[in-house]
């Protein structure tokens, strides 16, 4: 399990509580963006903004102390309340997903410590077992860069132009975008002029502009550049950061170091749809056996040809195919049908 499958986005509205005294404290959050007012007895009340998180003893499985001020431990009730003052993304894990992917993250993630939030989290270990510092510094880990990761790969899981790619190669994008910030007002692309990097906005807002009038407003989760990862594009539009903008970003060169030209992964992706449609056309009553060129325990495979003059889809010439011939009744009984669909979708 990857630290992304563990992270779970949540987004709240304006005003809307995330804890409250007596509540069960069942996960870690991580703040996005946005924020919120933690306020706890005895305590003058505080601003989360990013970076910020509240409910790690959540984690540790160990209860809390009278004297923490955080007021939170696994297993009881919280005694702070935490409140969003303004549309907010943080990100949860539960003790439960922490457990089952804390193994991998602490050897895959420990070159993206946030040190800030590590200092703050050594504070708290001087009164905790040393799980309960694993789990700040893997806390501060998944802030680092995981976060990043996850809310990347959910911006272009939505992108028709990558639509094609496989889950592992747009996860290996992900990993390669960096982050940059806009100041409000500033020009990140002039109309006309080269944009070389696909953009997703992770907080901010993007204006495009055309001869001076506005056209298109980007916000959160948004996304431009694309194209970029192709081939060199001009700016059909000037890109200005309407205020304090943050993105991460991926040039084609680096696509290219990682993954090859996307161009040649899509052709490869198109012929292996051509070749599905293909086979769907396929008359059966054309089909002629030519030999049989295997026996196996759950069927056997079959040379067969489809010809033109037979009815088949390609003209002037012969097509090949080995044809799996399989028992429906035994597929059954064996309980292969997820397995028999599984081989169809890998073999076409």
């Amino acid at each position: 399990m990857t630290s992304t499958h563990c992270l779970q986005v949540v987004r709240c509205a304006r005003a809307q509580p995330l804890l409250k005294p007596g509540a069960q404290v069942e996960a870690l959050y991580v703040v996005q963006s946005g924020e919120l007012s933690h306020a706890a007895p005895g305590v003058a009340p505080r601003t989360l903004r990013r970076g910020d998180h509240f409910g790690e003893e959540a984690l540790t499985g160990h209860g809390g102390q009278a004297s923490d001020p955080g007021g939170l431990s696994a297993g009881s009730t919280a005694t702070v309340t935490v409140t969003a003052l303004e549309e907010s993304v943080l990100c949860r894990i539960t003790r439960e997903s922490f457990v089952h992917g804390v193994g991998a993250l602490l050897e895959i993630r420990q070159e993206h410590f946030n040190e800030k939030a590590l200092v703050h989290a050594h504070c708290m270990c001087l009164r905790a077992c040393t799980l309960h510092a694993h789990c700040m510094r893997t806390a501060c880990a998944l802030h680092a860069h995981c976060m990043d990761e996850t809310f990347d790969y959910q911006a272009l899981a939505s992108c028709a132009e990558l639509a094609a790619l496989s889950t592992a190669e747009r996860r290996q994008i992900c990993r390669l975008m960096s982050r940059v910030s806009y100041p409000a007002g500033s020009t990140i692309v002039k109309e006309g002029g080269q944009l070389a990097q696909l953009h997703v906005i992770h907080a901010g807002e993007v204006c495009a502009y055309e001869q001076g009038k506005p056209t298109l407003t980007l916000g959160e989760g948004q996304f431009f550049g694309q194209a970029s990862l192709f081939r060199h594009v001009s700016a059909a539009s000037c890109l200005v950061a309407q205020r304090p903008t943050s993105c991460t970003v991926v040039s084609r060169e680096s696509v290219q170091r990682q993954l090859g030209p996307l161009a040649s992964i899509l052709e490869r992706e198109a012929a292996k749809q051509s070749r599905k449609q293909a086979a769907g056309r396929i008359n059966f009553a054309s089909l002629v056996q030519k030999g049989v060129l295997g026996v196996g325990t759950f069927g056997t495979v079959r040379l067969v040809v489809v010809a033109a003059e037979a009815g088949g889809y390609l003209k002037g010439a012969h097509q090949a195919y080995a044809l799996k011939c399989m028992r429906k009744a035994k597929v059954h009984a064996t309980g292969q049908v997820k397995h028999t669909l599984s081989q169809k979708e890998h073999v076409l």
